[in-house]
């Protein structure tokens, strides 16, 4: 039995582990996708095929596909989840890393814990000590000196003018931590009324799916995309659909049911310094020595806050972060 357990344990650890680095990779196949289709089309393209894919495992698992008493009460709920948490993320997500580099995006991004945190502690009165809260400042300080070392018209810690001067791709990306933080948020409360996972993610993705059809229709141009004849573009589609959402979601929750929360949540916080690594040694991307530190410095209150959070509460928020 122990021998089981322990085989489960490994098999739990491996699976988050290459859920880590399949959505750190994600940074970077997202970015390349967008050269070859308008980033509002291929968001679409991949939620499209995503929630039927979902829509296939829902109905294996539970036997049906739509819990018609839990829509009808939690109809807007789901309609939330699927506008802001699916449609509005994924357009600030392929938008930013389509303006500026994946790297900038994915470290601005390693702030999202901290401010899921930051918000839960309000909404669900979860308990954040002084150190927790230190936390949060060190994060949000590294978080400024990503922004000032990366600016062209700045290139030092102390440099207010950045915050005026933000680019299009910045403000897309700080709309990743807007998205990411209500998707947890609004997650927690459907799961609070004792709705699976598996539901919850299917249920958003039909109406981000709707939602990203709408949004395609106005800024897209799926239909005189060059790009949809290179077997790239189509790689990259593939790999953002099977790894980055139906085999991310379903590893990830494998790993939540065997290590919890605690535990899972903590590889999540590695996913913008593979990000970058991944940029940098595999591709090639330049990233200053100044603009990593402040990145490490954002891990390092992300979790130090994490470990303070989860110590303090048996039932943490989820850290639901979408890729």
């Amino acid at each position: 039995m122990n021998k089981k357990n322990n085989l489960n344990i490994i098999q739990a650890y491996c699976k988050v582990s290459f859920v880590m680095l399949g959505w750190a990779a994600m940074f970077q196949i997202g970015h390349l996708a967008v050269e070859y289709v308008n980033f509002v089309s291929f968001a679409f393209l991949r939620y499209l095929i995503a929630t039927l894919i979902l829509l296939v495992l829902l109905k294996l698992k539970n036997g049906v596909i739509f819990n018609w008493p839990k829509l009808k009460q939690h109809w807007v709920l789901f309609l939330a989840l699927g506008a802001i948490g699916i449609a509005f993320y994924n357009i600030c997500y392929f938008g930013a890393i389509n303006y500026i580099s994946p790297n900038l995006v994915a470290t601005i991004f390693a702030l999202t814990p901290c401010v899921t945190t930051f918000v839960g502690s309000i909404l669900f009165k979860t308990k954040v000590t002084k150190l927790g809260y230190l936390g949060i400042v060190i994060a949000f300080l590294g978080t400024i000196g990503v922004l000032n070392y990366s600016n062209a018209q700045c290139e030092q810690y102390f440099c207010l003018a950045t915050f005026s001067n933000l680019s299009v791709g910045e403000i897309l990306a700080f709309g990743t931590i807007i998205g990411s933080t209500i998707y947890s948020i609004l997650s927690k409360r459907a799961s609070n009324s004792q709705i699976d996972s598996l539901s919850i993610t299917t249920y958003a993705s039909i109406g981000g799916t709707f939602f990203l059809f709408i949004a395609n229709l106005k800024f897209g141009n799926i239909l005189h995309a060059p790009g949809l004849n290179q077997p790239i573009f189509w790689l990259c589609l593939l790999y953002s659909v099977i790894i980055g959402t139906v085999f991310g979601y379903k590893w990830y929750s494998d790993a939540v049911e065997v290590l919890h929360v605690a535990k899972t949540s903590v590889f999540l916080n590695g996913i913008p310094f593979f990000a970058v690594l991944i940029g940098v040694v595999i591709l090639g991307q330049r990233f200053r020595l100044a603009t990593i530190v402040c990145g490490l410095f954002i891990i390092l209150g992300v979790l130090l806050t994490n470990f303070v959070v989860n110590k303090a509460n048996k039932k943490s928020l989820p850290d639901a972060v979408e890729i």
